[in-house]
């Protein structure tokens, strides 16, 4: 990118400051690809039993999201590409919120699965997302190398505390 397109995007301290925020925020507790496997592999066995769900169903609460995840991360990509990466992001967050409300609310297996999907189908266009404003709020080669590198971090931490 060169010099004159990096001047529309650029932010004072106190905006860089609150996109870095929100990409740790994203990283550390809503990185969907990685921290919510992790955190239903643990309550699985609960939630199955809560809902009474049969073995099958058990495998589609679990599936459901990754498979949908999966299916679309590089057109999550491109929708961040052609439509903005703050309409995007926002998009992306809307949806696994609302997905998240499904899951919690659930009074069924199917609600359930559903919930999953709709998480699904908000990660893809969360996460490239907020890569990409974290890379947008950082013009400077060096700045834009630590906030990717502190945007990995917290993506390992996501996956480690889950």
């Amino acid at each position: 990118m060169s010099k004159r397109q990096n001047s529309k995007y650029k932010l004072d301290r106190r905006e860089r400051d609150a996109v870095l925020g929100l990409g740790w925020i994203v990283t550390l507790h809503q990185n969907p690809s990685i921290t919510r496997r992790a955190e239903l592999a643990l309550r699985h066995t609960r939630i199955a039993a809560d809902l009474g769900a049969s073995s099958t169903a058990q495998q589609w609460i679990v599936d459901a999201y990754v498979l949908v995840f999966a299916a679309l991360l590089v057109t999550g990509g491109v929708l961040g590409d052609r439509r903005g990466r703050r309409s995007a992001f926002l998009l992306g967050l809307a949806l696994f919120a609302a997905g998240s409300l499904v899951c919690a609310l659930a009074p069924s297996t199917g609600v359930l699965i559903a919930g999953r999907v709709l998480q699904g189908l908000g990660s893809p266009i969360l996460l490239p997302a907020s890569l990409a404003l974290v890379t947008m709020a950082n013009p400077e080669p060096a700045a834009r190398a630590r906030a990717i590198g502190l945007w990995s971090i917290g993506s390992g931490l996501g996956l480690t505390l889950g």
